[in-house]
């Protein structure tokens, strides 16, 4: 029997978007970083794309993309984010996903659901549309269909799995404790999962009742729970060791956890991760595969029967998001979740009477408002296509504008459900009042595209939530979410206004040396601000020749070392002592030398050490810059 081994991890963020500006604002709890998204990408999203491997010494000896060697889904409602703020991020994961399919065949990406929501708990329409957007969104971003699909909360039931196989998915995750029932090929005779033997070392087919049939994978709990909760990741190598030991006895080892685990919930877990890899992959006695790789190696040829309405972190099924089933994030804390069932309540019957109010809306504006719908997310993210997108769907009236604005409501209808509202342990939570930030946005939409006004009603049964906390705060910031922002996204003003700008290149700023810096940029920002500036013209920023023309460069991607800043250097650590004089006149030639050999120095010393901040961002950057070494190559070739 072959030995396998594979960890999946699960990455995913809520919107966390102010709906009118399509910005995220800024949250005191992520302190010192302004919000939860830029905490976790620093903390995990980034160090898993170059995560640390050591000598005995300590010091960094090679880094490796994670990604490329697990199983991993990441929600749209991150890459959305990704795509904005770490774009970069976004394109690391692409390369390892194809990095995954040029040495084994398969990609170690799979897709998941759009929003993050309980999908049984959906109605039909949703239910359908939160799997094909997923699933569209990740053909956008991988550029390939998916073949399998993450579950939120691994929560399943018949009817969810009926759409997944009719929406084209091969194969879901789940955890071993939701099977219910197994059979060997060849035997009639179906056997208890908890009386058989290494439910979780096998993949399984399920056979659904329309016919169609789809792959259950289920992921060990034990090796699960060793990661996320039992210390494991406090060494990677015998992590490695566990899971060999596990792949043995069962045949496969399947550890799927919160992608999050790696780096935020455990410091420095992707090193552990990355160490953990390296240590089986020169085991001859197991093989790292990824899930695609894994099931086509090894086709299932048992079947399983789930337990219907089971999840992965709810004991008593899908109870923890419409009921006070007693599972919280603080046991020990006095705090019912009877708000739960009011609150999902609430939010459905705005779902059900703002679908209601826009439907003779949809009739007009579409040829089929359901077809339509279905459809959107081919173009979610590609708002500049959406002319051409609703030429193939328009109706009898034909509103671009107020087209988008009906599709835009209905998506909110939808986010308003992600999970995290009820997960945590009371709904004046940041996690509820995200979903009530979308459930305001559409009720003021509703109102504007329909007439119908379901507000009130919505914030009389939002008052009556029995709440742990200051249920007052919540309603405050209800009505706050509710205040129309000028200029929102949903209509996108493509008309430019006349502006000012300047013409400066960065050499001419204050700086200490024999030439302008960056330094000087942060006075200077300030500075064409105040003067009613809202653009700089900074010329080539790339090396120069010893005249200093920014025109004549041997790196047309390479900045100019002699424009980094000493006193940004010295705040960082990497300069103490050295000064350079000031000159009345710019001296490129002194520049190219003198300065530069101070810049050397201090990114020696920070290449040196491996616990500078900026030694990680750099190692990151060198990954997503894949022409950074060839031009470091040049360079040293052309200097000698």
């Amino acid at each position: 029997m072959s030995s396998y081994v594979c960890f999946h991890g699960h990455f995913y963020q809520p919107s966390r978007i102010n709906p009118w500006t399509e910005k995220w604002d800024k949250q005191p709890s992520a302190a010192p970083y302004s919000d939860w998204n830029t905490r976790i990408t620093a903390e995990c999203y980034a160090p898993n794309v170059a995560a640390r491997l050591l000598d005995d010494e300590g010091a960094t000896r090679a880094w490796t993309n994670n990604y490329s060697y697990m199983s991993f889904d990441v929600g749209p409602t991150l890459v959305n984010w990704l795509r904005r703020n770490e774009r970069w991020l976004v394109d690391a994961m692409v390369a390892a996903d194809q990095a995954s399919i040029d040495r084994c065949g398969y990609g170690s990406a799979i897709a998941q659901a759009y929003h993050h929501p309980i999908i049984p708990l959906c109605d039909a329409f949703d239910r359908r549309r939160e799997i094909r957007w997923g699933l569209e969104s990740f053909e956008q971003t991988f550029g390939r269909r998916a073949r399998g699909l993450w579950l939120p909360e691994t929560a399943v039931d018949v009817a969810s799995l009926e759409v997944c196989a009719a929406e084209g998915v091969e194969f879901v995750i789940v955890s071993a404790h939701q099977i219910a029932e197994v059979r060997k090929p060849g035997e009639r005779t179906w056997k208890r999962a908890e009386v058989a033997t290494h439910v979780d070392g096998r993949a399984y087919v399920a056979d659904l009742p329309s016919g169609s049939s789809i792959v259950v994978v289920p992921y060990a709990q034990d090796l699960s729970a060793g990661i996320s909760f039992g210390g494991w990741l406090n060494d990677g190598g015998e992590l490695a060791q566990r899971m060999q030991q596990v792949a043995h006895a069962r045949g496969m080892a399947i550890g799927a956890t919160d992608g999050e685990t790696y780096g935020h919930h455990h410091r420095r877990g992707e090193m552990a991760l990355a160490y953990a890899l390296e240590q089986l992959h020169a085991d001859p006695s197991v093989q790292v595969v990824n899930l695609e790789q894994w099931l086509a190696l090894e086709p299932p040829t048992w079947t399983c029967r789930l337990i219907e309405q089971s999840s992965w972190s709810c004991a008593h099924g899908f109870e923890r998001w419409r009921s006070d089933c007693g599972c919280k994030i603080a046991p020990d804390r006095d705090w019912h979740q009877r708000w739960r069932a009011p609150f999902r309540a609430l939010l459905e019957d705005l779902r059900d009477r703002g679908r209601e109010a826009l439907s003779v809306l949809g009739e007009q504006l579409f040829a089929e408002p359901d077809v339509a719908l279905d459809a959107y997310g081919e173009i979610i993210d590609r708002p500049h296509q959406f002319g051409d997108w609703y030429d193939q769907h328009v109706g009898d009236v034909s509103d671009a504008c107020a087209a988008r604005k009906w599709l835009e409501v209905h998506r909110h209808l939808m986010a308003m459900f992600t999970s995290c509202g009820w997960f945590f342990d009371d709904v004046t939570g940041i996690e509820p009042m995200q979903n009530l930030r979308h459930a305001a946005f559409a009720l003021v939409q509703i109102n504007q595209l329909s007439g119908v006004d379901l507000a009130q009603d919505f914030r009389a049964g939002l008052a009556k939530l029995p709440a742990n906390g200051d249920l007052q705060e919540l309603l405050e910031g209800f009505d706050v979410a509710s205040i129309p922002v000028e200029g929102k996204s949903v209509e996108r003003d493509t008309n430019h206004q006349r502006c000012a700008g300047l013409l400066l290149p960065v050499s001419c700023l204050e700086g200490e040396g024999p030439i302008g810096s960056l330094d000087g940029a942060f006075d200077a920002v300030d500075w064409m601000v105040e003067a009613g500036c809202s653009l700089w013209q900074v010329l080539p920023l790339s090396p120069t020749d010893p005249t200093g023309s920014p025109y004549s460069s041997w790196s047309a991607w390479s900045g100019n070392p002699a424009l980094v800043g000493l006193d940004w250097l010295r705040k960082h650590g990497l300069l103490d002592d050295v000064t350079l004089e000031t000159l009345d006149q710019s001296s490129y030639g002194d520049a190219l030398f003198e300065k530069m050999d101070v810049v050397r120095q201090a990114a020696e010393f920070m290449l040196a050490s491996d616990d500078h901040p900026l030694r990680s961002q750099f190692q990151r950057w060198k990954v997503s810059a894949p022409w950074a070494l060839d031009a470091a190559l040049f360079q040293t070739i052309k200097s000698h």
